[in-house]
């Protein structure tokens, strides 16, 4: 049997990566198993208010599930935002454009989008990185000072 045939119907499957599920994906930007990826847009909102309160880069204003889901204010101005798993699921949607000012997604995906986009992956993974590399330096501190 040929090695690219699959058992299904003699017929060759499309290789690819799951997008949502409990299986782990494969960041192809990062080149490693994504575990810690969220599973869909609630997923996402709360990781944004999360390093909203770790960074400051907005005040929620406001969170519902209604379009759009967050009202933000930075300084005196507000923003309403419209949070997806994916950016183009903006588009799927069928959003009104006229009524968002930002998309926050995981993963942006529409590279000819009309409205800026928050892409807070490697936002989160770098804060993951960095309080990796303190959780490590603690540890060595620690191992010092016993000594």
């Amino acid at each position: 049997m040929d090695k690219n045939k699959q058992k299904r119907g003699g017929k060759r499957e499309r290789a690819g990566r799951p997008l949502l599920g409990d299986s782990p994906t494969f960041d192809l930007n990062r080149k490693c198993f994504d575990l810690d990826a969220p599973e869909n847009e609630v997923d996402v909102r709360e990781r944004f208010r999360a390093l909203c309160e770790i960074y400051g880069l907005y005040e929620v204003v406001q969170s519902q599930e209604a379009f759009p889901d967050l009202l933000l204010k930075r300084g005196e101005v507000l923003y309403r935002a419209e949070v997806e798993l994916l950016s183009k699921s903006f588009q799927g949607h069928q959003h009104d454009i006229n009524g968002c000012d930002l998309i926050i997604c995981w993963r942006h995906n529409w590279p000819w989008c009309p409205l800026p986009v928050l892409q807070i992956a490697p936002l989160w993974y770098q804060h993951q990185k960095s309080q990796r590399a303190y959780a490590n330096q603690q540890v060595l501190w620690e191992v010092e000072d016993d000594v």
